[in-house]
């Protein structure tokens, strides 16, 4: 591995989102944005919805927005463990990148709500 890259992971409950090396990884913490490179010291921190952006060695940057969560940093290391994350692809027509991760984890919510009082209602 290169002294500038690092390995990433990407995690929600259900799925691995990503994992590779990377040179760089910005991501909204609850105390601001923060950029981590490689041999970064250890750190835990939460995180809040907001884009998490990284760069593969020699690839473009790639954004996925992404609910609240958790960063993990240790040893060249990083463990991004998130609720929900949204690729640019994945969001409807009437949603961008743009829009603050937010507002999407606040739709993701009310299907869920919906989702519970459609199956509270079956159960009935």
């Amino acid at each position: 591995m290169s002294d500038l890259l690092f390995h990433l992971e990407v995690v929600t409950p259900s799925s691995r989102v990503f994992s590779g090396e990377v040179s760089q990884v910005s991501l909204a913490g609850v105390k601001g944005q923060m950029c981590i490179l490689a041999n970064h010291a250890p750190l835990l921190a939460l995180l809040q919805p907001g884009l998490v952006v990284f760069k593969e060695d020699g690839n473009d940057e790639q954004m996925l927005a992404a609910a609240g969560g958790f960063v993990q940093v240790q040893d060249n290391n990083v463990s991004v463990l998130v609720d929900r994350v949204w690729r640019e692809e994945d969001l409807p027509d009437d949603l961008s990148m743009d829009e603050k991760p937010a507002d999407l984890d606040k739709r993701y919510e009310a299907e869920l709500l919906y989702a519970a009082k459609v199956k509270l209602k079956e159960g009935v």
